[in-house]
């Protein structure tokens, strides 16, 4: 699996292009990294982010300046029986897949310690 995000200054240039255009771009950048079969992909999917009412382009979550250095333990604290997971709560690149994939395992240990 390839990802790629087109953003900020960007997605002035791309944003405009047509599907199959913009297509066709990413995968070129695919190839050029990973050769020549990435322009050859079993499934190709597309999310427009600044189409999304609720996140109004953002993929990831925004807080306020400060915000997490205050409270952010707070998100990340058991409530009960109850381990809060996901990748909002990681430390370290939250809002992404590499900070679900750290939540899960924070919690996963958690959770082992109480066994």
């Amino acid at each position: 699996m390839l990802l790629a995000f087109v953003g900020g200054s960007t997605w002035r240039t791309y944003g405009p292009m047509s599907a199959d255009r913009r297509r066709l771009a990413v995968l070129e950048g695919f190839a050029a990294m990973f050769g020549e079969q990435a322009l050859h992909p079993v499934e190709y999917v597309e999310h427009d982010w600044t189409a999304e009412s609720w996140t109004r382009g953002g993929p990831t979550a925004f807080h306020a300046p400060g915000t997490l250095t205050a409270f952010g333990s707070a998100i990340r604290r058991p409530f009960g029986r109850v381990h809060w997971a996901g990748t909002e709560t990681s430390t370290y690149w939250s809002g992404y897949m590499d900070g679900a994939v750290r939540a899960g395992e924070r919690v996963a240990a958690e959770v082992a310690r109480h066994l």
